[in-house]
């Protein structure tokens, strides 16, 4: 299975091996949300569309949605720590993940005007969470600030732009620019949200011509509300 974030590049589809990340744990009194839980987490078709409006009739994989993370891309442009910024794969996650669960959303398989990627990975404890955040979303989002990437066989560049960075949350608009010169946006884009919540991380990115933020905040909004804490 293998994802592309953004038309043009879509062959099927978020935690990084990070030894030691109990040393991190919360204070908080909140139960962890438990690894036999995790196929409750991600919305199915009907759940999607009640939360973002739209008319998403098609997942490559039905909730509760792909139990492992797929291979990262071939990066031949630009710095390949951007990937990650698309989501989970097998090189960023490791081993550490209790749980993934991951599916991509569209009006229909061949033909659509949204992509919603959404993702989720259960690690050790709160701490762990917090850590997969910093390194795979926070530390990229800021080192690709303003960058661009282009992935082999895509047929557009990505440009990175951070929104926000904090210890539970990140987020990063991602723009499809033309590969001609001078590599001019091509206004489809894709809004990525990255959060922490108790020992869970959560990423959702989607992408649309336009500003796809407000449905991605929903949509994390109602995936975190499962979750204690």
């Amino acid at each position: 299975m293998k994802m592309q974030i953004l038309a043009g590049a879509t062959v099927g589809l978020f935690a990084l091996a990070v030894s030691g990340c109990g040393s991190g744990q919360s204070t908080s009194n909140e139960p962890m949300f438990e690894v036999g839980k995790a196929d409750t987490l991600l919305l199915n078709a009907d759940g999607m569309n009640a939360v973002t409006g739209l008319k998403l009739n098609y997942q490559d994989k039905a909730a509760p949605g792909w139990t492992e993370p797929s291979d990262p891309d071939v990066v031949d442009q630009g710095d390949s720590k951007c990937d990650g910024l698309l989501g989970f794969n097998t090189s960023t996650i490791g081993t550490t993940y209790t749980a993934y669960r991951g599916n991509v959303s569209n009006e229909s398989k061949d033909s659509y005007t949204h992509y919603v990627i959404q993702q989720v990975a259960l690690v050790a404890d709160p701490g762990a969470a917090k850590q997969v955040l910093s390194d795979q979303f926070a530390n990229p989002t800021n080192a690709c600030d303003g960058k661009t990437m282009h992935v082999k066989g895509g047929k557009a560049l990505r440009s990175f732009h951070k929104t926000a960075v904090s210890d539970t949350e990140v987020r990063v608009m991602i723009a499809s620019l033309s590969l001609d010169p001078p590599n001019q946006p091509t206004g489809w884009g894709c809004a990525v949200e990255a959060h922490a919540k108790n020992n869970v991380v959560i990423y959702v990115s989607v992408c649309q011509n336009g500003n796809g933020a407000p449905t991605a905040s929903a949509i994390v909004d109602k995936l975190s509300t499962n979750i204690p804490g």
